[in-house]
């Protein structure tokens, strides 16, 4: 099945794979879209929130899908993955911009071949890479992410999930996994009244606590009311604990990958009435599926028994197999 027109219909301008656990697909989902766009003719940069194209797993050294640009293609990466590009290329800028790999470039391809791509990890990097890009005439940005390089996500338009056999040792943990994390990223966007309120007073404080529409000044949210509770930063385990014994309340974010509370911590939020919002809402397109085991938990035939489920269970969402032929 094809991915791009789903990318092209909600009008998505950057996009990222966000990975739910090391080695469950992305790269072979990334692999789909430089060529489903090459068949279209669209313009794309490519990037990753660190290392990416690597031969070889650093972990368990297994052998990796190569990453293949085309001609034309704009790809920004690390002076350390720039050696290892047997290709021509243009280095179209050199940015100021420092990484464990070396400096970063745009590089532009002047052949087809093989690339490794090592991109930014701080966020405030990616958005000068985003800002950069501007300057050129581009379809479509695809950003390479993972569970533990949530930044991709932060300035994309649009998310496509990974998941597969690697994200757990059961079908039932890789199911919770992957509707948790849809969950997450599927939360709406608050009003604009409620906007309005948080942008006013966002510089001030970490935490805003709104009441009938109002501000409610207090040091704490221990004991304090409230309908809305807004967090600026990341809402963690330390949060949950002055939340937990609250009721039917309205937790409001910067961005979906701002929440890490754990799969239990969230549903029990949930189970008490608790609805999440976010003030920067990401378009989920779909959840991509590996059949890929590196550790032999599964056989074989339940990778396809948990593909259907999955697909069962998350509809309307569109979850596919980029592996799987037409047909099967």
């Amino acid at each position: 099945m094809e991915i791009i027109p789903n990318i092209i219909n909600n009008k998505i301008k950057i996009l990222s794979i966000f990975g739910l656990s090391k080695n469950c697909g992305k790269t072979t989902t990334l692999i789909k879209l430089i060529e489903e766009a090459k068949k279209r003719e669209l313009k794309i940069l490519i990037t990753s929130i660190g290392l990416d194209g690597e031969k070889f797993d650093s972990l368990y050294y297994f052998e990796k899908p190569l990453i293949k640009g085309y001609k034309g293609n704009l790809i920004v990466t690390s002076k350390s993955s720039l050696d290892k590009i047997d290709i021509n290329y243009k280095i179209i800028k050199k940015f100021d911009i420092f990484t464990p790999l070396g400096e970063l470039y745009l590089i532009k391809l002047i052949e087809d071949g093989y690339v490794e791509v090592s991109g930014p990890i701080i966020l405030n990097d990616l958005k000068t890479i985003l800002d950069e890009a501007k300057n050129y005439d581009i379809d479509l940005i695809l950003i390479d992410g993972a569970i533990d390089r949530k930044i991709g996500t932060y300035f994309s338009d649009g998310v496509i999930l990974q998941t597969g056999l690697n994200i757990g040792e059961s079908i039932d943990e890789i199911i919770e996994e992957t509707i948790y994390y849809k969950d997450i990223f599927t939360i709406k966007k608050i009003d604009e009244r409620l906007e309005e309120i948080i942008l006013r007073n966002y510089p001030e404080k970490k935490y805003l606590i709104i009441k009938d529409h109002n501000l409610i000044e207090s040091d704490t949210i221990f004991d304090t009311d409230f309908d809305y509770l807004f967090i600026k930063g990341a809402l963690t385990s330390e949060v949950y604990e002055s939340l937990e014994d609250k009721k039917n309340k309205n937790i409001i974010v910067e961005h979906p990958t701002k929440i890490f509370l754990s799969k239990d911590d969230y549903k029990k939020l949930i189970n008490s009435g608790f609805t999440f919002f976010t003030l920067k809402e990401v378009k989920l397109l779909g959840i991509s599926f590996s059949t890929f085991d590196q550790n032999g938990f599964f056989e074989e035939n339940e990778g396809k028994n948990l593909f259907k489920k999955l697909k069962e269970t998350l509809k309307p969402l569109n979850v596919f197999n980029v592996m799987e032929k037409q047909g099967d």
